[in-house]
């Protein structure tokens, strides 16, 4: 997949109309503010046979760590918001064998987005 421009994933994060972190801050009356956050570099992560939203963010932050072994502080991080493109991948069909089974399947993944899943937000006191 191409890299997204920075300017591109600040607007839709952080500065744009409908931003995501401009959702938390209106929804959360001001409670979570990201004045000041920084966007981290792109980095490639390798997702396994797990492909849960848990799974994709130990990836995103073992890919980080591997890019910067030695990493500055960061004062004031307490988290981060990982952005994974949808993807697909090949596997070994766990009905293989079974009358009409193929040996293997393809399964998509999307960091959760889809496939009758939904993001719950809460806020907290």
């Amino acid at each position: 997949m191409p890299v997204i421009p920075d300017p591109a994933c600040i607007a839709v994060l952080m500065t744009g109309d409908h931003a995501v972190l401009r959702f938390w801050e209106n929804t959360t009356r001001g409670h979570l503010d990201f004045v000041d956050s920084m966007m981290f570099p792109w980095v490639d992560m390798t997702i396994g046979t797990d492909t849960s939203r848990a799974a994709q963010a130990r990836a995103a932050v073992d890919a980080l760590r591997a890019r910067f072994p030695d990493p500055p502080e960061w004062p004031g991080l307490n988290g981060l918001i990982v952005l994974t493109h949808p993807g697909q991948r090949t596997m070994p069909n766990p009905l293989a064998g079974t009358p009409g089974q193929p040996p293997t399947i393809t399964q998509s993944f999307d960091g959760g987005a889809s496939l009758g899943r939904a993001t719950k937000m809460a806020g907290r006191r």
